[in-house]
């Protein structure tokens, strides 16, 4: 049977035999769908009633369609007499796909539907309205959605605005940490002058009894200047028994790879039977190793042992010996790659330790600074202090048999103390210090770092006497690392600059 040129499919004329066109029309737009987000013939769905679906197109026509709880199942009602065509329709009711229902097929109902097109409403479409037997139905779906979008936005900005407040109190707490807006007021020695051949760094300096002295040049370090990249690291030795001292290099044995010296912190330890051994902190291609030594005073020459590495030695910046191969060190790190070094101390983590080292034994002795830096024992052995540098404060420990430490005191200075010298008379620790490490760390020829020497006398008292010896504002010395005295006579070192010498 035809109909305005449109054919019946065969199972509407076995239902109306009488070829009714309305009956036929009615059973034909009855076509019921199933949803594949959970609507069964078995269990109905939680959607409501009548909701409203986009502007959907079947072939050629528009139609309107509304969906029904009906018989468990979708029921599609639209104003077009057209054979249906099966579409993955709008995500906003269902989330899913929609295929002829089991039903339809059941009862012969599907002959002739074939699907043209499967995918998301069309984006030109608009969403719907609300029918006018419910007004609020539509208004509600949109009403839920915006409270929810407005929350998430709240969300964003508070995460946002917390972020922003913990990154200006990380920001400021860092610039504490560095001193970075203090100015140092000189102190002038008399009778000082610089020592000629260190030119590229003195950070570390020791002397023998005898007043011969150690010191360590040419230190390259992360995230700090150096004025001989290339150049590998020296021990210069000198004489402070001359009446006019010279540095000259020491002489390295073979076998030991000079190219890659880096040295940073060291340490003389005398033997029972007088031999004198040197420990210096390297730094090899970025790498952290402690070289032992011996000194050969004969030939002016210092004849390599051993190297030392261990997990527990990441980042060594300076060591105290307490034995011909045992030591206590800082790491002043807990990274040693410039950039995680840099967060570490932005972030303020407070993973800096203490390890003591024996070839029996590597453990940690004492944790929780910000950077333990120099590191030097008491005359009498019984303690040992520590510089943190970036908490301005030098930390007294007892040690015991078991080579462990425990805490006595701390000194609060207004400073970054550096290496700790200790003098074997007096007991007075002096140190060299950096008045406002953010000059140190960026670097800017027009505003060098300054230089600080402090003298402490009786740090076991209850107030300890501070005295600034030296101080200036980085036009003769720039970075001060260390302070050393012998019979009236004062070492001044520096991290990447020159050295001086002055009687007091």
């Amino acid at each position: 049977m035809t109909q305005h040129g449109h054919t019946w499919p065969a199972a509407l004329r076995e239902l109306h035999p009488s070829g009714d066109k309305n009956e036929m029309q009615n059973t034909s737009s009855a076509c019921f769908f199933k949803c594949n987000c959970g609507v069964t013939r078995e269990r109905k769905t939680a959607l409501p009633a009548k909701r409203r679906c986009r502007r959907l197109r079947y072939g050629n026509f528009p139609a309107r369609a509304f969906f029904h709880l009906e018989s468990n199942a979708f029921n599609i009602r639209h104003n077009t007499f057209r054979d249906f065509v099966c579409l993955k329709t709008c995500p906003s009711v269902c989330g899913g796909n929609f295929e002829l229902g089991a039903g339809v097929r059941a009862r012969g109902l599907d002959g002739g539907l074939t699907p043209q097109r499967a995918g998301p409403c069309p984006r030109e479409l608009r969403p719907p309205r609300p029918r006018a037997a419910r007004p609020g139905a539509g208004r509600e779906a949109v009403g839920s959605a915006e409270p929810g979008a407005a929350m998430g936005k709240v969300l964003a900005v508070a995460l946002v605005g917390i972020a922003a407040a913990l990154a200006a109190e990380r920001l400021l707490a860092f610039r504490n940490r560095l001193n970075a807006t203090r100015e140092v007021d000189p102190v002038a020695l008399p009778n000082c002058r610089l020592i000629k051949g260190i030119e590229a760094g003195s950070e570390d300096i020791d002397i023998l009894p005898n007043g011969l002295a150690f010191i360590s040049s040419g230190l390259k370090y992360p995230g700090v200047k150096s004025f001989a990249p290339d150049k590998p690291g020296e021990i210069f030795l000198m004489d402070l028994n001359e009446k006019k001292p010279k540095a000259s290099a020491l002489r390295i044995s073979r076998g030991f790879d000079l190219g890659s010296f880096n040295p940073h912190g060291i340490s003389i330890y005398i033997d029972k039977d007088d031999t004198v051994y040197l420990f210096v902190v390297n730094h090899p291609h970025q790498k952290s190793t402690v070289e032992l030594f011996k000194f050969m005073e004969d030939d002016n020459s210092l004849v390599h042992l051993n190297t030392i590495r261990h997990d527990l030695l990441p980042s060594v910046n300076d060591v105290v010996a307490v034995g011909p191969d045992s030591f206590y060190a800082t790491n002043d790190h807990y990274f040693f790659d410039f950039i995680l070094i840099f967060l570490e101390m932005y972030l303020g983590l407070t993973w800096s330790n203490v390890v003591y080292y024996s070839p029996k034994e590597v453990k940690e002795v004492a944790a929780g600074f910000y950077s333990a830096n120099g590191i030097n024992i008491s005359p009498d052995k019984k303690y040992i202090y520590i510089a943190d540098i970036f908490d301005h404060n030098i930390h007294v420990m007892e040690r015991h048999a078991d080579w462990n430490l425990t805490h006595v005191k701390t000194l609060q200075l207004d400073t970054l103390a550096d290496n700790l010298s200790v003098d074997p008379d007096t007991g007075d620790i002096w140190t060299g210090c950096h008045p406002n490490g953010m000059k140190l760390i960026y670097d800017d020829p027009d505003n060098p770092p300054a230089s600080e020497v402090l003298r402490i006398q009786n740090i076991l008292a209850e107030q300890p006497m501070v005295t600034r010896v030296y101080a200036e504002n980085g036009s003769v010395l720039q970075g001060t690392s260390v302070a050393t005295v012998y019979n009236g006579k004062l070492l001044i070192g520096t991290v990447f600059h020159r050295a001086l010498y002055c009687e007091l």
